[in-house]
């Protein structure tokens, strides 16, 4: 989508022209766009209506110039690029409290509601910071702050750390009018920031399977383990024999 609308906004790091994106769509007709409702004091900020021509995208009217809009328009727009041509099974009505990975507290996409919300969620993330300009500007920022660039943050347990990693994460976030919440999300997804804080969390995913069950472990190999137990098997017998003749005797 930002290439099609301008491609050196892919090149050197700069906030996304939401407008203008929008804008475009609306002249080609393709949207209807409407920022001047107000969707009540519930969690709907914003929706998109792909079932009719032309798509609806409305914006709740008290979101405009607060951290929430750019994230909740780009979701919306995910929803027009990726949804508009596609029939959402019926199960998308469903929503329901959302599982987590056992190790990784992650949420695990069950129903098609889930699995449509991430996918708008993932595009909006990679339209407010694609790829290459973010590791551009993630150079730029290591050099500003430690005086060498760097491709890549290592986030560990100590406060010296935490202070440097997020402070460069704050002026990643500044430059792409972005909070520092979305730009560290986006920079872990990408793998450009390792967190070492929860390392615990890694070595207990190696003991555990994908839903949480401990995996069994051995390291005697099978047919080792198979004569083992008849050798102690034969122990046991011969030991059973000899405690049985002393009694008699």
């Amino acid at each position: 989508m930002l290439y099609a609308h301008r491609p050196g906004l892919l090149r050197y790091p700069r906030p996304t022209p939401l407008d203008a994106l929008i804008k475009c769509h609306v002249d080609a007709g393709q949207v209807v766009y409407d920022e001047s409702m107000d969707l009540g004091p519930g969690d709907l900020r914003g929706y998109c209506d792909v079932y009719v021509r032309p798509v609806v995208i409305r914006i709740d009217c008290n979101l405009r110039g607060t951290p929430d809009f750019s994230p909740t328009l780009a979701h919306e727009l995910g929803h027009f690029a990726l949804h508009r041509e596609t029939d959402i099974p019926n199960d998308y009505t469903q929503v329901r409290e959302p599982r987590r990975d056992l190790v990784t507290g992650h949420k695990i996409l069950g129903t098609s509601h889930e699995w449509v919300e991430w996918q708008a969620n993932r595009f909006a993330q990679a339209l407010l910071l694609p790829r290459k300009p973010l590791k551009v500007m993630l150079m730029a920022s290591t050099e500003m702050a430690f005086g060498v660039g760097q491709d890549n943050l290592h986030l560990n347990p100590d406060a010296p750390s935490h202070r440097e990693c997020f402070g460069v994460i704050r002026i990643m976030a500044g430059r792409y009018a972005v909070t520092e919440q979305l730009m560290r999300y986006r920079l872990q997804d990408l793998g450009l920031l390792q967190d070492h804080r929860d390392e615990s969390k890694a070595h207990v995913s190696q003991i555990l399977g994908p839903r949480g069950r401990p995996i069994l472990t051995c390291s005697v190999p099978r047919r080792q383990r198979k004569s083992t137990r008849r050798r102690a098997t034969a122990h046991s017998t011969r030991r059973h024999r000899h405690k049985s003749l002393a009694q008699a005797l």
